[in-house]
């Protein structure tokens, strides 16, 4: 009983079916341009907005998701340095903000989600202002809390606290 199962498949799909892949590897990609036209030269856009028309935001993004800016961090940390360029907005994902030329330093934007704060979440945030901070905590008008006079060199130790 050494019988192959029945095939789903006639001899002549099969033969049609295996022709028809066979094509499709040997065809080049076909994509679509921002016009919405097939083409096997799609031009590169983002959700169909081509990069030429992009603000220069929406090109920092692209080129670079903000989340993915952590060893970009550590190593302006261990350096000493600042952000520069697209960096700069990058390190927004993160909650630090480049304040010049009203400051040299960062500034800690922390999210207080319904302007609610246990006393041991204020106290740490207390203590980050403390020991790597201006000393001081702001409270925005939408209740949330900014760490100022931040140097590169605590914006990792800030971030891990």
């Amino acid at each position: 009983m050494n019988s192959d199962p029945p095939s789903p498949f006639t001899k002549e799909q099969t033969g049609y079916l295996s022709g028809f892949v066979t094509g499709i590897q040997h065809a080049p990609y076909l994509g679509q341009n921002a016009a919405g036209q097939f083409t096997d030269q799609p031009e590169e856009s983002v959700f169909g907005t081509p990069l030429d028309d992009l603000c220069r935001e929406e090109l920092i993004k692209h080129e670079q998701n903000g989340l993915d800016c952590y060893d970009t961090i550590v190593d302006k940390a261990e350096n000493g340095e600042f952000a520069s360029d697209g960096d700069i907005f990058r390190f927004k994902f993160h909650g630090l903000f480049y304040v010049t030329p009203a400051q040299e330093a960062y500034m800690l934007r922390a999210r207080i989600p319904g302007c609610a704060l246990s006393s041991s979440q204020l106290r740490g945030m207390a203590d980050i202002s403390d020991d790597w901070g201006g000393g001081y905590l702001d409270i925005t008008t939408r209740g949330n809390l900014q760490v100022r006079e931040i140097q590169p060199e605590n914006t990792v130790k800030i971030l891990n606290k």
